[in-house]
């Protein structure tokens, strides 16, 4: 192993802690916690929405900020407060003072995880050779992936226990992570004198807006899946909950076997045919809805949810350069939340005025292949 991997190696895996952190246990461990919350009587049913939103907003804010905190005061102190206030803000969580405490810890949870989202690739990949920027970033993006796959196993164990239990032990968890990653992170480049002005071009605006149909294409998986096998289909509840285990095994293992391909054939092929790949597969359940259908639907999907976000942000440094690369991937961060926000509104609509799946993964498997088109065009620069 040569001196750069020795480096590098520590880097790729802080950067997984920081995903696990921010989008694992501060995101995604929410969803297996909303039963016990409303049980234990923490929260109402509407409560829920309320703290879902809470994060989301938070998510939205951090990702407009994470470039400027960045060059403010630093990747190392930015990742390092980020990671420690995800790390409180779920102890906080651990206190049952009512939905507005509540709404302030998920906030802080959302607003520190699209820091760490943003600035942690940069940060891993800083020294990465080219030849190996692509399974860097599997090694990173793996801890959303673990995350989704933990909020489907380890966090309904856990709240057996109690809400109280569970949130302390994510809490735990995550400042355990915080101590073991705050010794490596490096510094990112500033930009020059010549530069630290320059605005984002047409092509990445473009890039930023076809990753973010990505967000919104995502959203009949992401949010109907589990109901529409569970209910519309008639399997009830515990095939519905096979999938998203399935979903999330796709999601553990996804992004190191798009790291591989992507050091092989480049983050803007890699892309372009991951958002090709989930459109078919977003669709699939159109043709069939056989378990096997079902079965590579939820895990292609799963694998490429987190997948896509990887990818993107190697195409963000390609695009301008290192220099650029945290400014780049938080534009396109930002889009993605906001396409998110506006697809599921209209997602919403869509289905309380038809009340159709089918449509909804019509519409899904639409949106990616336009997606995919204008991430093409955005991406181009990065080639010439």
């Amino acid at each position: 192993m040569s001196a750069a991997d020795r480096v590098l190696s520590p880097r790729a895996f802080a950067g997984l802690a920081a995903l696990l952190v921010g989008l694992g246990f501060g995101r995604f461990a929410y969803t297996a916690l909303v039963p016990g919350l409303i049980e234990e009587g923490w929260i109402g049913p509407h409560g829920a929405g309320t703290l879902a939103a809470a994060n989301f907003a938070g998510y939205l804010l951090g990702a407009i900020a994470a470039a400027r905190i960045a060059a403010r005061f630093g990747a190392p102190r930015s990742l390092r407060i980020a990671m420690l206030a995800t790390a409180l803000s779920l102890f906080a969580a651990m206190v049952p003072f009512g939905v507005v405490w509540l709404s302030a810890a998920r906030f802080v949870s959302g607003f520190g995880g699209a820091v760490l989202i943003v600035v942690a690739p940069a940060a891993a990949s800083l020294q990465a050779p080219a030849s190996k920027r692509g399974i860097v970033a599997g090694i990173v993006f793996t801890g959303v992936g673990l995350g989704i796959a933990l909020s489907g196993t380890l966090v309904p164990l856990l709240a057996r226990s109690g809400i109280a239990v569970t949130w302390g032990a994510l809490g735990l968890g995550a400042l355990v992570l915080t101590i073991l990653a705050a010794p490596v992170w490096p510094d990112l480049p500033r930009p020059s004198a010549t530069t630290t002005v320059s605005r984002p071009s047409l092509a990445v605006a473009l890039f930023a807006f076809g990753y973010g149909l990505d967000g919104a294409g995502s959203i009949p998986h992401t949010v109907y899946w589990v109901d529409w096998i569970a209910r519309d289909l008639g399997r009830g509840l515990p095939a519905g909950g096979l999938q998203w285990t399935l979903f999330g095994l796709g999601a553990a293992l996804g992004p190191l076997v798009a790291g591989r391909i992507a050091d092989r054939v480049g983050f803007r092929a890699a892309l372009v045919g991951a958002l090709l790949l989930k459109a078919c597969v977003i669709a699939l359940p159109l043709a069939s809805t056989g378990f096997l259908a079902l079965a590579v639907s939820s895990i292609v999907v799963g694998g490429i949810t987190p997948t896509s976000g990887m990818l993107a942000s190697g195409c963000a440094r390609e695009i301008d350069g290192a220099e650029h690369h945290a400014r780049n991937w938080a534009l396109a961060t930002t889009g993605y939340a906001a396409a998110q926000a506006l697809g599921a509104l209209a997602f919403g609509q869509v289905f309380a005025a038809t009340g159709s799946y089918p449509l909804l993964f019509a519409c899904g498997a639409s949106l990616l292949v336009l997606g995919a088109v204008i991430a093409w065009i955005g991406t181009k620069p990065a080639r010439a």
